[in-house]
């Protein structure tokens, strides 16, 4: 079984993360494929630029988004 553990919360010691690294570690002890993101450690902008959507002339997906894709 595969699964993708995406957790958003500045603090590492919150609730939210304290979750998502329960369930993470239990996957693991399970055996299972676990795909885990820390979206504030690693620095991800929420914000949608221009040139990522589709219909912009200067449409561009950044290296960064191509990685976590391939993912």
């Amino acid at each position: 079984m595969k699964h993708a553990v995406i957790v958003a919360h500045p603090s590492r010691d919150s609730f939210t993360s304290t979750v998502a690294s329960t369930y993470r570690d239990a996957g693991l002890a399970a055996s299972h494929d676990v795909i885990y993101r820390d979206l504030y450690a690693m620095h991800f902008d929420p914000c949608l630029p221009e040139a990522e959507l589709p219909w912009s002339k200067h449409f561009a997906v950044r290296d960064d988004v191509l990685a976590e894709r391939a993912l």
